[in-house]
């Protein structure tokens, strides 16, 4: 017998579960990260914002407006105390670096920055309200000649500003202070979880870092494993190569040492038969050399089974007698079925041809072993052969 190669254990295939912790990782760095963008455009609108009040010097305006309400103040106030050192031209001047101010404080330009509500508009009011009625005798345009009692008015409306707007100042000062620490507070915030989130990160990416590496071993494991097993199955091929070879030889070399005794017998039987026999003893002696040439067909049948396991068995048609051929059979296998005690019939109807063109011996070998399938399976009764013309 040959020997059978042993039964070789599939690799044991990478765990999906560590595929499953992969992707599970993976989207949680793209959260991760996500999270981290989000951080860094906050961080950046909270400069931002930073840096666009400190660019606009919100809180320079309130000073620049108080400093320069104190200048024109104090310059009315010199020109009410020494009337003979008036300088129009220089307290005019003042008077318009004062209204110049007036707009870096207007609401509008406030509007994201230091604007608290009614009392920034109520002094601003105010303020404008003093603009309007004194501008006609200190803008710069004017012609009316300035004097100690002209001056009077503008002053007592100058004094009662200086409250309001020196407030004003203090409360700008106080907003941008309360805003700079809570912006300062919300940038230390996101910087917090900035850094939290980097380190949740590092340690996804380790996590990630660690079953990628765990993977690739795994793979390059089985990898491995496979090839092994690739080696082994080729050894088991080429075994299995070898016996089919060894198995091929020894039926050729059997079936040589079979076929000289049969064409011994074949050849007696062919000098017997030309001996002076009865009817019968011909017909017994033609049946004997019908099974010998059967037998020695199969015999050269076995040498074509090499032939059938490469795929190089040929088929050689040539005209032969099928109604003599399905005689042949029933002859050969008659003995068979009265052994069993069964009743053999053969029918060939009047539509089948005489002559065909096919392989005789293959025919023939097809029909006897059905015929004698048909015999062995067969308890009591009738077989029979029933040879008929099929047309598709």
């Amino acid at each position: 017998m040959t020997p059978q190669p042993a039964a070789l254990a599939p690799a044991p295939a990478p765990r999906q579960g560590a595929g499953r912790w992969l992707l599970a990782i993976g989207l949680a760095l793209v959260a991760a990260f996500g999270a981290a963008a989000w951080v860094q455009m906050r961080q950046a609108a909270l400069v931002g914002g930073a840096l666009r009040y400190e660019g606009d010097n919100l809180l320079w305006g309130y000073f620049q407006l108080e400093a320069q309400y104190l200048v024109l103040r104090d310059e009315l106030r010199e020109a009410r105390r020494f009337p003979e050192r008036i300088d129009a031209d220089r307290l005019r001047q003042r008077y318009e670096v004062f209204a110049s101010r007036l707009p870096l404080v207007q609401a509008e330009r406030m509007r994201d920055g230091l604007a608290f509500g009614e009392p920034h508009q109520r002094t601003l009011a105010r303020v404008q309200a003093f603009l309007a009625r004194h501008d006609a005798l200190l803008a710069e345009t004017s012609e009316v000649p300035l004097n100690a009692a002209a001056l009077a008015a503008p002053l007592q409306a100058l004094e009662a500003l200086y409250a309001p707007i020196h407030d004003l100042s203090l409360e700008g000062n106080r907003l941008l202070a309360e805003q700079t620490a809570e912006r300062n507070h919300a940038v230390a915030q996101q910087l917090r979880l900035a850094i939290a989130l980097t380190a949740f990160q590092t340690l996804l990416a380790l996590a990630f870092g660690a079953l990628a590496v765990r993977q690739f071993k795994a793979l390059t494991r089985r990898g491995a494993e496979l090839e092994h097993l690739a080696g082994h199955l080729q050894e088991a091929r080429i075994e299995a190569e070898s016996a089919s070879q060894a198995k091929s030889a020894f039926l050729a070399n059997m079936s040589h040492e079979l076929r000289t005794p049969f064409n011994g017998m074949l050849g007696m039987l062919a000098l017997l038969q030309a001996s002076p026999l009865s009817a019968e003893q011909q017909d017994h002696l033609g049946t004997a050399r019908e099974s010998a040439q059967h037998l020695l067909d199969i015999l050269n049948d076995i040498l074509d089974i090499s032939k059938l396991e490469s795929g190089r068995l040929e088929i050689a048609p040539h005209p032969v007698d099928l109604h003599h051929l399905m005689h042949d059979v029933e002859a050969l296998t008659r003995l068979s079925a009265e052994a069993k005690g069964l009743n053999l019939a053969l029918r060939v109807d009047a539509d089948v041809p005489q002559w065909v063109m096919a392989d005789g011996k293959r025919v023939k070998q097809i029909v006897f072993n059905l015929v004698g399938n048909a015999i062995k399976f067969t308890a009591a009764g009738e077989v029979r052969i029933h040879a008929r013309r099929r047309l598709d």
